[in-house]
């Protein structure tokens, strides 16, 4: 917009110069606002989908350690009825020993250790060991 002062009084160069520039002006603003709107949208969407996405995931991540948990309990179960067959019968030959042993070490190693007294009572263990499963 084009003013020039002369004596108080403001003369426009263009009256529809300024008109158009003020119109234009409106124009880019609202576009620059709707834009934002809309931009404030998009993301809030995501944002949502990103927390829901996270509490799915929570809940994916909290009900695998669940099943691993359960899968440890079992293992240790499993081993401590073997344990305590073994005592009682000591009717197992060193072959027979040795197959068990074979069967246990091949079992996946736990990626965490069980988390201790979970209603369980069981001890915490960071390893199975055969070897000195089928020695106590």
């Amino acid at each position: 917009m084009n003013i020039i002062k002369t004596d108080n009084k403001k003369v426009l160069d263009d009256i529809s110069n300024p008109f158009t520039e003020v119109k234009t002006y409106t124009i880019a603003l609202r576009n620059c606002f709707d834009a934002s709107q809309e931009e404030v949208s998009k993301l809030t969407m995501k944002f949502n989908q990103v927390t829901a996405d996270n509490i799915r995931q929570t809940e994916l991540w909290q009900e695998l350690t669940h099943n691993e948990d359960m899968y440890k309990i079992e293992v240790i179960n499993l081993i401590q009825a073997f344990q305590h067959e073994f005592r009682i019968s000591q009717r197992f030959s060193n072959s027979k020993i040795n197959e068990i042993e074979q069967i246990l070490n091949t079992l996946p190693r736990m990626s965490t250790p069980l988390k201790q007294n979970e209603g369980t009572g069981i001890p915490n263990p960071q390893v199975l060991d055969a070897e000195n499963l089928v020695k106590k």
